[in-house]
């Protein structure tokens, strides 16, 4: 055997050895995979079915249940997208020209309002950034009904140029009963977070004959309680009293949960807010803000 037969018969001795090799690990993934596979079809077979429907209803429903998914996947990305709104709103303008016309009807309210696309309920928020700030007004209610149109009325623009996530609330007693402005607010903060899967983080307590004269005073909650309304144009701008906390205050949850709201003791006006008033200041040990 000459030297060129010899090194060509361990060439070909190696390429045979390489193939051999190549084969049988071409075969062990074949197996894995097949296996894999297997378990795979199993588990889903074993449970097509468990889950098989047992009527078109539970077809609907699934269906139905996989579109929410869906739904809330692409709500997730797209907000995802978004960046967090301007701390300071671009389309504020300042000081405000109040309009008290006491003619004005609702249609007329919702035709005024219309483009800012506030959904049924008295909700809105903005669809371009995501809002800093998630705020339930709570407004307790008895026969005001032209206030509360002048009101909303003005509300919802500052409101939605504020860029807040917002949501109104008017609660109204039965007739036979004394007015209770604490009770009513208590009530709203709770049923304005049951209404909204917890939706809400600051809650603006707001009495119905009140409206603000300048966007810029924005609708959120601080790290301190706050007054909203320590100037008002029947005062003369003026505080009538240092310890007045009524009107519209500002509180997150966490501030009405730790001195357990307000009293729902004061029936008539007055009393409310001197109470909640003692209890955050000597008790929890909070700065009011005005």
């Amino acid at each position: 055997m000459n030297l060129k037969k010899l090194v060509y018969s361990k060439k070909k001795i190696f390429g045979t050895c390489l193939l051999i090799l190549n084969l049988l690990s071409f075969l062990l993934y074949l197996t894995v995979k097949k296996s894999n596979i297997v378990i795979l079809n199993d588990n889903f077979d074993q449970k097509r079915i468990e889950e098989k429907p047992n009527s078109s209803k539970q077809l609907s429903e699934n269906y139905s249940q996989s579109l929410k998914s869906v739904n809330y996947a692409i709500k997730e990305t797209n907000d995802s997208k978004k960046n967090q709104c301007a701390l300071i709103p671009e389309k504020l303008v300042g000081r405000l020209k109040i309009d008290t016309n006491s003619s004005v009807t609702l249609k007329q309210i919702e035709s005024e309002n219309k483009n800012l696309n506030i959904t049924n309920g008295g909700m809105w928020s903005p669809s371009d950034c995501i809002a800093r700030h998630k705020v339930a007004i709570i407004i307790p209610f008895r026969n005001r009904d032209i206030n509360l149109k002048i009101f909303l009325r003005h509300i919802h623009p500052i409101l939605c140029r504020q860029q807040i996530d917002y949501g109104i609330f008017i609660i109204e007693p039965i007739q036979n009963i004394t007015f209770n402005r604490g009770l009513l607010m208590n009530i709203g903060f709770i049923e304005s977070l049951n209404k909204t899967n917890q939706r809400w983080d600051c809650f603006v307590f707001h009495d119905v004959d009140l409206i603000p004269e300048d966007d810029r005073n924005i609708y959120s909650c601080p790290e301190q309680p706050r007054h909203m309304s320590s100037a008002v144009s029947t005062f003369h701008y003026r505080l009538p009293y240092e310890t007045i906390f009524g009107g519209v205050s500002a509180l997150t949850k966490d501030q009405m949960k730790k001195v357990n709201g307000y009293s729902n003791m004061y029936f008539g006006w007055g009393g409310f807010s001197v109470f909640i008033l003692i209890e955050f200041h000597f008790i929890i040990k909070y700065v009011f803000l005005r």
